[in-house]
């Protein structure tokens, strides 16, 4: 049943994004397809990946493998590893990262069969390898409504229905983007909301797309947020049709 519902969640949202770009949408099952990535990162359209540009990428993007520990308000430790993995992909050393490097350094990290030396170093300084992006990136990548997103189905990692999305705010206090969810009645329940509202904000960041089922899931850290008595109902915000953070 979980998965039926996973399936359908992701359908909805596939097909939504796919109607909203021409060229086909980044989503997170096409990050093997690495000149699309390259094309979704490149948020200024200069055909060149930026330092920020490439800090947002990684930043957004999130290895099934340490999912419940993402840190949707970015962790520490990630920067060296971040700042190596930019030096590696800027071979000529010019400050900026063009498609040739992006794609010749990643396919020597993921499919040389008999590495070289020196690939080896590459895989070890570029260990980028994502399963979710965070709907944050997903709407700034894509560059479509958010209407889009709006009516999509949230579960938790267990797959769980937490409930849907009815609108994607800012709050005019500190800027940041939320998406207001509508609780389940007849879902997955959070003892704590009972009889108390009917309703939560959620960074957007909190909110993942995952590369399996294209659906909308919760991580730790947001499953924590929404358990939160005070979790955001906001007084002061706006709706927002789009998100551009570059």
């Amino acid at each position: 049943m979980k998965m039926a519902f996973l399936m359908l969640a992701g359908t909805a949202l596939c097909c939504a994004s796919a109607q909203a770009q021409e060229g086909g949408s980044f989503q997170p099952n096409s990050f093997d397809n690495l000149a699309n990535v390259f094309d979704h990162a490149d948020l200024d359209g200069n055909s060149e990946l930026s330092r920020k540009e490439y800090n947002m990428l990684r930043a957004h993007t999130i290895d099934g493998e340490f999912v419940g520990d993402y840190a949707s308000d970015g962790d520490p430790r990630m920067i060296p590893t971040v700042e190596r993995g930019y030096a590696t992909l800027d071979r000529n050393n010019d400050g900026t990262v063009s498609l040739t490097e992006f794609m010749n350094v990643a396919n020597d990290a993921r499919h040389d069969a008999n590495p070289s030396p020196s690939a080896n170093a590459t895989v070890e300084q570029w260990d980028w390898d994502p399963d979710y992006m965070t709907l944050t990136y997903y709407l700034a990548a894509n560059k479509i409504d958010t209407d889009r997103i709006e009516g999509q189905q949230v579960v938790n990692l267990k797959g769980d229905e937490v409930g849907a999305i009815d609108r994607i705010i800012r709050d005019e206090d500190n800027g940041r983007y939320y998406a207001m969810i509508d609780i389940a009645d007849d879902g997955y329940l959070y003892p704590v909301l009972r009889g108390e509202r009917d309703e939560a904000g959620v960074p957007l960041d909190n909110l993942l797309l995952s590369a399996s089922d294209h659906a909308l899931l919760l991580n730790g850290h947001g499953e924590d947020y929404l358990r939160e008595t005070d979790a955001r109902v906001l007084d002061a915000w706006e709706p927002v049709d789009a998100i551009y953070v570059y």
